[in-house]
């Protein structure tokens, strides 16, 4: 805290505090760029919500078909609300697909030791993407906002700003814009693509 930033040239940028973390529209973003506490929390405001709707969501007098819906209008978007930046890890999708398998569990009177499939609860759910597939498309829809936007935008220079920094010892870090490039390529989309707004939805498909 309070320590001045280095620039690439080795010169002390006068006046910028170093913090570990910073609020960014509502949401918390790691020193690193990670997004351990923003999952955390969104985690946390899921549950309340879930808990809220439970008479809904896990009341037998309702269809599962419409606990799905609920679940995905009320619930799953409160958990994925400001998604399009996470840089997810391992670490925070165990944390989201646990928290989404307890949820789905739970709506449909299911234990873990009756070893139910979650893709076959989903399924009578009528919920056809989990937590982390959401992530990953608004990952892409904002990747291909950044693309479409004039080269002398602020946000596209943004997004050209690290190809020339030069990285230190060791193994570098995985970057939010390497995570959704990794998507990009598994679902056969290049960046020239972003130009074309139709086509570039239209390929948002996971394994």
């Amino acid at each position: 805290m309070g320590e001045d930033l280095l620039e690439n040239d080795g010169q002390y940028l006068e006046g910028v505090e170093r913090v570990q973390q910073f609020s960014y529209l509502g949401d918390m973003m790691n020193e690193g760029g990670g997004c351990e506490i923003a999952v955390s929390r969104r985690c946390h405001l899921g549950w309340a919500r879930f808990n809220e709707l439970a008479g809904i969501l896990c009341g037998r007098r309702f269809t599962w078909k419409l606990r799905g819906k609920v679940f995905k209008a009320c619930v799953m978007s409160v958990m994925v609300y400001d998604s399009e930046r996470w840089n997810v890890k391992g670490l925070e999708a165990g944390v989201l697909q646990r928290m989404e398998r307890a949820m789905i569990r739970r709506m449909c009177g299911v234990k873990l030791e009756d070893r139910k499939n979650t893709l076959g609860l989903m399924e009578r759910l009528g919920l056809n993407e989990s937590v982390l597939e959401v992530v990953k498309r608004n990952g892409l829809r904002w990747m291909g906002h950044v693309l479409r936007r004039e080269d002398d935008n602020p946000i596209k220079m943004a997004w050209e700003l690290d190809e020339d920094v030069v990285r230190g010892r060791g193994r570098p870090k995985t970057t939010w814009k390497d995570n959704i490039k990794k998507e990009a390529r598994k679902c056969g989309l290049k960046e020239e693509d972003a130009k074309d707004r139709a086509r570039w939805r239209a390929r948002f498909k996971f394994e």
